[in-house]
């Protein structure tokens, strides 16, 4: 693998299956090898996870208290497609600038990290630091969306009416 496995992804979310089950469980969740199964959390590889084999470990990870990833990652990447926030939970306005500014923060830290001479690429950006800054941007795109849902609902279209 010479990619990183962005975050709140399938590859991300079969990866988390094999430290909580190891290779063996896996396998044997999924009906499937181990070496197979390893290939579907590295983002390079062709080898993609069936909906069958996500549903196993989705339920073996749940039965086993913890916490869900196959259902966080198919709704994470619906939101980067379309750029809508799913679901949505409103938060506390503090809050949620908050988290902002540390998404925010995030991505300077890689933006900052590709750019010193001592990474990678020197300061030039290479694919995988831009796969990297790019996953930072998407996360703090959907982000946005949500403060912007916050401010947007029924209660403050009320107010908005009465004034």
């Amino acid at each position: 693998m010479t990619n990183p496995r962005p975050k709140m992804t399938e590859f991300e979310a079969v990866h988390a299956c094999f430290a909580a089950f190891g290779a063996d469980g896996v396998s044997e969740l999924t009906g499937k090898s181990a070496s197979l199964a390893r290939k579907w959390s590295d983002p390079d590889s062709d080898h993609k996870i069936g909906f069958h084999q996500a549903f196993m470990l989705e339920a073996a990870l749940i039965l086993a208290g913890h916490e869900p990833q196959f259902g966080l990652a198919f709704k994470t990447q619906v939101e980067r497609i379309t750029g809508r926030v799913l679901d949505h939970v409103p938060a506390d306005p503090a809050d949620r600038v908050c988290e902002l500014i540390n998404l925010l923060g995030n991505a300077a830290d890689e933006i900052r990290a590709s750019r010193d001479i001592k990474s990678p690429g020197g300061t030039a950006i290479t694919p995988r630091e831009k796969d990297q800054i790019m996953s930072c941007l998407h996360e703090l795109r959907v982000t946005v969306d949500k403060a912007i849902a916050d401010f947007d609902t029924p209660e403050n279209h009320a107010k908005e009416a009465a004034e």
